[in-house]
């Protein structure tokens, strides 16, 4: 039978698989911690056994009844850090899990039976410390499965019911230390209490742990199926990542030997290999050629977005020199910077922090840029490509650490504040009709792809520009 975090769901084989909420992956540190809370309580008895009395004039606690007390907590305790400790990592709970879950059960019995006991030394049904019962009976209903849950508050009631009527009948004579309990004053010759106190006190606990047990396992039960929920579509949405990823990749592999193909036959007719061409044969070729190279760079896109993909699974990471990087990439882009008239100049501070990423990806992005720049910029601009040592902030409590910033700075039409939010969307074109530009060819994939590498290797970036003053874009990695 499936427990609290085991549905089943069918993986990619189509085979059953288990859910694991973090509810249950942290079973392990949960318990542990609970243990370091026992053990606190351990120290809180023994300090109360032996300094009550000379601190606040109680009379009439049994020091070495409770000092044996604290003595078996600590025993049990120390044996469930012993079992629990070879499976406190996450990813050994999945075949402990049934066994966690028996020690998590064990204890919270024995917590029970140990309250119990301490309530009797304690002054019994009149003790200040019957709310411990309602304490428990909630820790165990958030962190057990509802029939668990619903058994251990069955049990703490009967262990009350065995204290009061072991109290009522004689055979539990309470220990009422004066000082301590509200009755501990008249009732010191130990005269059992009026049984209709005693019932009262039976009800109302008994009221009082059912409710508790009835909302909170019932809250706990709606955040777990919440969770697995969720845990589930996640499972569905990277399956459909993947499948798409293994799509776009057999795409692009069977499209781009095809289109090579004829791109080069359509160049050999072209440059006249196979005859001459009159005029409007030429310019349909020429034509044809422009369309397959705006579907080469439109595969080009999707052989990147599935790299960025792939990689964001197992990153690699490389010692990356930014200098040469930078300098590599403006060598590739001179020749269309140049038919443009532009000037590329490259600006980089010495020294520059080192940095350890996909030297791959950060490529594709910092290659968007450069060439976006070129294209919306009029001929004869000037693009700048900076590189310089940046700070680095996780939050606002974080010390500032070392980061660096790549700018690719133009002085090209400009982007309105409007349009600026969107434009790392996916299939973003913006409209252009500065006729300095001319035709500008794309496919709208651009920056969505440089957004996706930022996600992908830890990193931040962002645009500042105004209309009609050039465009700074921009990406800040960090060093390490």
């Amino acid at each position: 039978m499936w427990g609290i975090g085991d549905q089943p769901g069918p993986d990619s084989t189509g085979e059953k698989r288990r859910v694991l909420l973090t509810h249950d992956e942290y079973l392990g540190h949960r318990l542990r911690l609970h243990a370091v809370s026992r053990a606190v309580v351990v120290v809180v008895i023994l300090a109360g056994a032996w300094l009550a009395g000379p601190l606040f004039g109680v009379r009439g606690l049994d020091a070495a009844g409770l000092s044996g007390l604290a003595l078996a907590i600590a025993c049990y305790d120390a044996v469930i850090l012993w079992l629990i400790r070879p499976r406190l990592a996450p990813e050994r709970t999945v075949g402990a899990l049934p066994m966690l879950r028996g020690v998590l059960f064990g204890s919270i019995l024995l917590d029970y039976i140990a309250l119990t006991v301490a309530i009797w030394m304690l002054g019994g049904s009149r003790s200040p410390f019957l709310a411990f019962y309602l304490f428990h009976v909630i820790i165990a209903s958030l962190l057990l499965s509802r029939s668990a849950a619903w058994a251990a508050a069955i049990v703490a009631w009967l262990l009350l019911a065995a204290l009061v009527a072991g109290e009522y009948s004689g055979l539990l004579p309470p220990r009422v230390p004066r000082g301590l309990t509200p009755g501990g004053w008249w009732l010191h010759d130990g005269t059992p209490p009026d049984g209709r106190y005693l019932l009262a006190v039976l009800g109302v606990y008994g009221v009082l742990f059912l409710l508790t047990a009835a909302l909170l396992t019932g809250i706990a039960e709606m955040l777990r199926r919440g969770e697995r929920a969720c845990r589930e579509s996640v499972r569905q949405f990277e399956r459909l990542s993947e499948l798409r990823r293994d799509f776009l990749h057999i795409t692009t592999h069977n499209l781009q030997s095809p289109v090579g193909a004829v791109t080069m036959l359509l160049r050999n007719l072209e440059s006249g290999l196979c005859g001459p061409l009159a005029d409007n044969q030429r310019d349909q070729v020429r034509r044809a050629l422009a369309r397959l190279d705006e579907l080469s760079a439109f595969l080009a896109d999707l052989r990147t977005l599935t790299l960025v993909e792939g990689e964001r699974a197992e990153l690699r990471t490389d010692r990356v020199d930014i200098r040469a990087l930078l300098s590599e990439l403006i060598e590739a882009n001179s020749e269309a910077a140049a038919a443009r008239g532009h000037t590329v100049v490259l600006e980089t501070a010495d020294p520059l922090p080192i940095i350890r990423t996909s030297q791959r990806l950060l490529r594709e992005a910092v290659a968007n840029y450069i060439t976006n720049a070129i294209k919306y910029t009029p001929d004869g601009g000037t693009i700048r490509v900076r590189a310089m040592p940046a700070e680095w902030e996780a939050d606002a409590t974080s010390k500032p650490a070392r980061a660096v910033r790549i700018e690719v700075v133009d002085n090209g039409i400009g982007i309105p504040q409007a349009d600026q939010p969107r434009l790392f969307n996916e299939r973003v074109r913006l409209a252009t009709d500065d006729p300095r530009l001319g035709r500008v060819e794309g496919t709208g994939l651009g920056l969505s792809i440089v957004r996706r590498v930022i996600d992908a290797l830890g990193g931040r970036g962002g645009v500042r520009s105004e209309p009609g003053r050039g465009s700074t874009f921009w990406i800040e990695l960090p060093a390490g």
